[in-house]
């Protein structure tokens, strides 16, 4: 029992630590955070974005074609009563 908590208390702490780290330590004149935003702002990564959008959406279709074209199961084709 005290295993688990001190454990949990462990665990808190990294957490705490790592975004503390994340947010609020620069590396070179940016935070680890504002590293990531700056490159995700960019052109390419909203390329990237636009790209993934229209993948999962043709992904969707599929999917969706594959299932109402799919056969009945058993349990729906039953008759009911």
């Amino acid at each position: 029992m005290l295993g688990d908590l001190a454990k949990r208390a462990v665990n808190l702490v990294v957490v705490l630590l790592a975004a503390v780290t994340f947010f609020l330590v620069p590396f070179g004149r940016k935070t680890l955070f504002e590293h990531l935003k700056a490159v995700f702002s960019t052109p390419e990564a909203a390329e990237m974005g636009h790209e993934i959008a229209k993948t999962s959406q043709s992904v969707e279709r599929v999917v969706q074609a594959e299932v109402e074209g799919a056969p009945r199961t058993v349990a729906s084709a039953a008759p009911r009563r």
